[in-house]
């Protein structure tokens, strides 16, 4: 018996400096690829309002920020991403809805996480889910 609890311990002991390990590694990697991974969600933001100029207006903001306004609906979306927590969060209508998180993928990539969807998602996703809002939330 004391065998199996000993054993027990070790694993989860060993499972711990794993995780421990893990997200070392992971924030180094972050270090690196999560402002270039935001930079190009903005990008991707900024293309899609160039697309629907009749729409969408992208203002010229710090590289941190991005803020997107409606004439036709009268909405404002900011956007700002968060270099110390490595995540992207969202104003809409002067309430923060959701932050999106900078995770590092099984290929040892820098991506985003929806985790209310549970699911990485590419830049061009953020734009989308993100420019939708102006079309489909009430402010």
């Amino acid at each position: 018996m004391l065998d199996r609890v000993i054993a027990e311990f070790d694993a989860q002991q060993e499972t711990k400096q794993d995780k421990a390990a893990w997200l070392i590694y992971e924030q180094r990697i972050l270090e690196d690829l999560a402002f270039p991974l935001w930079m190009q969600c903005r990008e991707c933001i900024e293309a899609e309002c160039k697309k629907h100029p009749k729409y969408l207006r992208f203002e010229v903001q710090p590289n941190t920020n991005a803020v997107v306004r409606s004439e036709k609906t009268r909405k404002i979306l900011s956007v700002e991403y968060y270099p110390n927590s490595h995540s992207i969060a969202y104003q809409f209508g002067g309430i923060t809805a959701r932050r999106y998180a900078m995770r590092v993928n099984d290929d040892r990539q820098a991506v985003v996480w929806d985790h209310i969807q549970d699911v990485f998602k590419t830049p061009e996703e953020i734009a989308d889910d993100l420019l939708s809002l102006i079309f489909t939330l009430h402010s």
